[in-house]
């Protein structure tokens, strides 16, 4: 089965639109399904997860079949879980979920409980949480580095339902994160979506589809770690690594906080000054043998934010082939 047929098979029914009102949602419904190694999908659902139940495997089916071996809610965002699996490379794969509850007690949407696993590379712009303390700072996540002149464009956010953005401000401390200044009603659920932001490279745009998040209230400060969402190359010698946050070069540039399973000796390492989210590791793999690293020890541009010992690891990918483009 191709990607295409999946596709329409689940996206008529998972799709859910911008104009949809947040608080008008009751039960809930997967919105979208990715990974970008084979071996870590991310589900982004449409409603705040009650975290009973969500480790339990046996709610997660993929189709063709593969065993889900762990799952859990997404620390900074409860509307995220987390699966660990092992996917058979260019084989499409769809994913139907069952038993979990929104923390208002509502079930699963029978008819909006499937999407495509779609496999892409972190080629664009994500926003991965959206959180406020006081309903007035609204403070967005996003896994790229972000060009200024876009970020501080109070019109590039929009609030659903509406809510005025009095200003927005790239976080001069790390620039992944925008805050927005604005009111929220205490008692009403809001969701804001991101647009036409540009990288600090200024090849990667907003990916439309993971361009907006419900906003979580919280009295805690945000809390923030560092992952590593994805590990390629291209040749065997150089493997690029892609991280949640901008690093610390001191630390990343230490061959020695990288290892390699099975063994691979890590020849060096260095923080790409262009974007400071991506390592590059000079090394030497076997090409017949498949090898998975694990990031250790390295800490954030702002000094606060250590490895995520959850989502320390990846599988290395060999190329980015048109299979995996055409998921996009």
């Amino acid at each position: 089965m191709n990607n295409r047929s999946i596709s329409n098979n689940y996206s008529d029914k998972n799709v859910l639109n911008d104009a949809d009102d947040p608080s008008e949602i009751s039960l809930v419904r997967l919105e979208h399904a990715e990974t970008t190694d084979g071996m870590n999908i991310t589900l982004r659902f449409s409603e705040r997860l009650f975290p009973h139940n969500i480790g339990n495997v046996q709610n997660y089916i993929l189709n063709p079949f593969q065993t889900v071996n762990s799952a859990w809610l997404d620390k900074g965002d409860p509307t995220i879980v987390h699966l660990v699996t092992s996917l058979n490379y260019g084989v499409s794969y769809g994913i139907s979920v069952n038993g979990l509850s929104s923390i208002t007690g509502e079930g699963m949407d029978e008819e909006h409980n499937s999407a495509p696993v779609v496999r892409s590379t972190i080629s664009s712009i994500q926003l991965k949480k959206a959180h406020t303390s006081d309903s007035k700072l609204v403070t967005l996540v996003f896994n790229e580095v972000l060009q200024s002149t876009e970020a501080n464009n109070k019109d590039n956010y929009v609030f659903q339902p509406g809510a005025t953005v009095i200003s927005a401000e790239l976080d001069t401390n790390n620039l992944t994160l925008v805050h927005l200044t604005t009111s929220l009603d205490p008692d009403t659920s809001y969701a804001v979506r991101a647009q036409n932001l540009v990288s600090a490279s200024g090849q990667d745009t907003m990916d439309p589809q993971l361009s907006s998040r419900v906003v979580i209230r919280s009295h805690a400060p945000l809390i923030q770690s560092v992952q590593l969402n994805s590990a390629y190359t291209s040749d065997n010698k150089l493997v690029t690594l892609a991280f949640s946050e901008t690093l610390r070069s001191a630390e990343a540039n230490n061959k020695d906080n990288y290892v390699f399973q099975p063994g691979a000796t890590v020849i060096s390492a260095e923080l790409d000054t262009t974007n400071l989210t991506r390592v590059h590791l000079t090394t030497s793999l076997d090409p017949n043998t498949s090898y998975a690293v694990r990031a250790q020890n390295l800490v954030s541009a702002s000094g606060q934010d250590t490895m995520d010992p959850q989502l320390d690891s990846r599988v290395v990918l060999r190329h980015i082939d048109e299979q995996i483009q055409t998921d996009r």
